[in-house]
C-alpha cells in the first residue's frame, strides 16, 4: 500500500468520525424509541436526590406546561401523549424549558426538538408518546410511535 492511499483512507475515517461527533453534539436519535439526553447532570438542577426545577414544554402564549414537577425524587419520569393537529402531518416540534416560572421568557431553554418520521394519517389519528426522565444521567427525552407504525427520528434543532 502506498503512503498516499493510507493518508486518503485515514482522511476518510477522520471525516466520518467528525460527522458522527457532529450528530451526537447537535442531538440526533433514530429508532423505535428515539432517546436524547437534553440536559447533562447539573448540581443546581438535580441536587440532594430531587429535581430543583420543573421541566416542561412551551404551549400557546409562551406558557410552560410542566411535565416533570419541581421536587420529584430522582429518578423520576413522566409520559405525555401528543397527536397530530393536521392531516398528513409528519413531524411535531417541542420547545422544552426548565425553571420555576410558568412563562418561557423567564425559564431556561433546553432546546427545540423535532420528532419526525410520523406516518401520514388524518389529524388526531397518530399518537406520539413523549417521555421525560430525570436521573443520575441527566434529563432525557424519548419519543415512540403510539400506533407502532413509524420509526421516529428525534432531532435537536436549536439549543
Amino acid at each position: 500500500m502506498r503512503h498516499g492511499t493510507r493518508c486518503q483512507m485515514l482522511d476518510g475515517w477522520v471525516r466520518f468520525l467528525c460527522a458522527l461527533m457532529a450528530l451526537l453534539l447537535c442531538g440526533y436519535a433514530s429508532g423505535e424509541g428515539a432517546v436524547l439526553v437534553i440536559e447533562p447532570p447539573v448540581g443546581g438542577v438535580m441536587s440532594e436526590g430531587v429535581l430543583q426545577e420543573a421541566v416542561g414544554i412551551e404551549t400557546l402564549g409562551g406558557v410552560v406546561a410542566p411535565i416533570l414537577q419541581k421536587g420529584c425524587k430522582l429518578p423520576c419520569s413522566q409520559r405525555k401523549t401528543f397527536s397530530t393537529a393536521e392531516d398528513n402531518q409528519d413531524q411535531i416540534t417541542l420547545a422544552v424549558f426548565r425553571g420555576n416560572s410558568v412563562y418561557s421568557r423567564e425559564a431556561r431553554s433546553l432546546g427545540i426538538f423535532r420528532i419526525g418520521g410520523i406516518s401520514p394519517m388524518p389529524r388526531g389519528k397518530t399518537t406520539i408518546q413523549v417521555e421525560f426522565v430525570a436521573d443520575k444521567n441527566g434529563i432525557s427525552l424519548s419519543a415512540t410511535d403510539g400506533n407502532g407504525k413509524s420509526r421516529l427520528v428525534l432531532t435537536r434543532t436549536v439549543r
